[in-house]
């Protein structure tokens, strides 16, 4: 006769019955709260702690079952899984942590207004460096601006916007890009240029491609808004 009883007792001590009590935040997630899931990187998020649950539990299991034909093969094999998902782990979150959505001249762009720019000032811009990415999130700067420019980004995109903005002394620089993605854009672009240039001093910032997972930086003017006369 097979003795069931072992059996019986493996499945009893691996029994798991709170297990819902993991997943259900998930559900509720993934289709009762899904318009503030919006797919991205982090989608997937409320399921982590169940997965990691499950894959526990049948870790352990494998390890009861291989105790039967040999203890010491379950120990080695236990080990072994348990290796391979921390180096998967490890490099799964280092990847991670390497998306960086600017590329490194940008940021260092980013780091130079900063060290320019007093904090009770702000930085005057042609694009509006907040995105709105989902109706749920909200308008908000990137991590990276957020972090390294730290100041607040005001928008203006005429003459006449930049020198009544320029009067207040809140912002002692303005950053424009010299040419942009579409020509109408980029013909605006050069005639704004050349009117800011007879007021005041430019600087030339080169583009630089960016890498993987990372927008190119365009080309970009700065101009000192506390200056008179052209020069660069």
């Amino acid at each position: 006769m097979v003795d069931t009883t072992k059996k019986t007792q493996i499945k009893a001590e691996r029994r798991f019955p709170h297990f819902w009590f993991f997943i259900m935040p998930a559900i509720f997630q993934l289709f009762l709260l899904k318009g503030c899931l919006w797919k991205h990187q982090t989608w997937e998020r409320p399921l982590i702690l169940p997965i990691a649950v499950a894959a526990a539990l049948g870790i352990m299991l494998l390890a009861d079952i291989l105790t039967k034909v040999r203890p010491s093969l379950a120990k080695i094999v236990t080990a072994i899984i348990i290796i391979i998902i921390t180096v998967s782990c490890a490099k799964g979150l280092n990847y991670y942590y390497s998306i960086h959505h600017f590329s490194p001249e940008k940021v260092k762009l980013f780091t130079m207004f900063n060290e320019l720019i007093p904090p009770d000032k702000m930085l005057l811009s042609f694009e509006g460096l907040k995105v709105q990415q989902h109706k749920a999130k909200g308008s908000h700067y990137r991590p990276e601006i957020a972090w390294y420019l730290d100041r607040e980004v005001v928008v203006a995109r005429t003459l006449t916007e930049i020198e009544e903005q320029a009067k207040t002394g809140k912002f002692p620089y303005y950053l424009m890009p010299r040419t942009y993605y579409d020509r109408e854009t980029s013909a605006y672009l050069a005639k704004l240029s050349n009117e800011l240039q007879q007021r005041y001093k430019m600087t030339y910032i080169p583009p630089d491609p960016g890498g993987p997972d990372q927008a190119p930086m365009l080309p970009y003017l700065i101009f000192d808004l506390s200056s008179k006369g052209p020069g660069s």
